[in-house]
């Protein structure tokens, strides 16, 4: 699978819902347990993707080749707060999506003032405690569920210019990519001429 942005994630919107929510119905029931703090069927997926407020939150997601989306980082931000939700598909597991989308979520947040950043989980949900870790993240235990705090540094010229470039580098992606797939659809839709049976 060619991942050609895997380390520059994109910022969805509302044109992006359909594919968010194919998304979080291509994980199983463990996955969606560890994703959202208890179990979701299909129709709790499909309501919370239907509630998402692209205007409030930002979504960063990582996408394959054929526009599947791979990764995705919700983030909510409630004042100088902010919480954020990670979900990565079995496949791309250990290939460093979670930690692009991290890190981006990170300087994203960093850039707009917000202080604090909080990730709730589930004790058994190794790999979010893994990434936090990383991050230097202060781990609070609370019974099954775990929170982990990250306080930012303040915005510098650096930071700024930094989350510039990768904006600039995701849009030219994200534009190469769909401007490949559209192209794919128009050559498979054409007939094939000076062709004899």
């Amino acid at each position: 699978m060619n991942m050609i942005n895997s380390f520059f994630p994109v910022r969805l919107g509302d044109i992006n819902r359909d594919r968010l929510r194919e998304h979080f119905l291509q994980l199983d029931a463990s996955d969606r347990h560890l994703r959202f703090g208890a179990s979701q069927n299909d129709a709790a997926v499909i309501a919370y993707v239907e509630q998402l407020d692209f205007a409030r939150d930002e979504v960063y997601a990582v996408s394959d080749d054929v526009l599947r989306i791979l990764g995705v980082i919700h983030i909510a931000v409630l004042g100088d707060e902010a919480e954020l939700g990670l979900s990565v598909l079995p496949c791309v597991r250990g290939q460093g999506v979670g930690n692009a989308l991290f890190a981006r979520a990170v300087m994203h947040l960093q850039n707009r003032g917000v202080h604090d950043v909080m990730v709730r989980c589930l004790y058994q949900n190794a790999a979010m405690m893994h990434l936090a870790h990383k991050f230097g993240m202060t781990i609070e235990n609370d019974g099954a569920d775990r929170e982990a705090h990250l306080l930012l540094p303040a915005a510098t010229s650096g930071s700024y210019m930094l989350e510039w470039l990768q904006d600039q580098h995701a849009s030219y992606v994200g534009r190469l990519q769909h401007g490949t797939r559209v192209g794919q659809s128009l050559l498979a839709a054409l007939p094939i001429f000076g062709m004899r049976s």
